[in-house]
């Protein structure tokens, strides 16, 4: 997949909050509110900012509750460590979501971490382990 072209033709997070109506809201709410805490500033500034060649990718939905809680912070420590970030609804990029699950992500969000050459580096998807661990057992109860 051409991750370069894809990832000029994806939205600014500013984009998506405008065409995504009221749940733009929410997620324009969430990003005013995010904060990143400063030993991880510090941590994150001190390896990245300002690098030349980390870019997110996003696929996400915004209705997607798992989206509006980690989007917002994660273009708020983008931004901080300037790092490039363009958004993709699932539904209107067929290609990446096929592409998302052939390599075996297929939830949302899903955050692909490219380099300059615009090279998969890696991935990240919804929540961690130990979140979703106690998101089932409060489903279960």
């Amino acid at each position: 997949m051409d991750y370069q072209n894809l990832f000029n033709e994806g939205l600014t997070f500013a984009q998506f909050v405008r065409t995504s109506g009221t749940e733009g809201e929410s997620f324009r709410r969430r990003y005013h509110k995010a904060r990143v805490p400063s030993d991880l500033e510090d941590l994150f500034s001190d390896r990245f900012c300002g690098h030349n060649g980390l870019y997110f990718l996003v696929m996400l939905e915004s209705d997607c509750p798992d989206a509006l809680e980690n989007v917002p912070f994660l273009v708020r420590l983008a931004e901080m460590i300037r790092i490039p970030v363009r958004l993709y609804r699932r539904a209107q990029t067929p290609e990446l979501k096929r592409h998302f699950e052939n390599l075996g992500f297929d939830r949302i969000p899903t955050v692909l971490v490219c380099d300059g050459a615009f090279s998969r580096l890696g991935i990240w998807q919804e929540r961690s382990r130990s979140a979703d661990a106690i998101v089932q057992s409060i489903k279960r109860d």
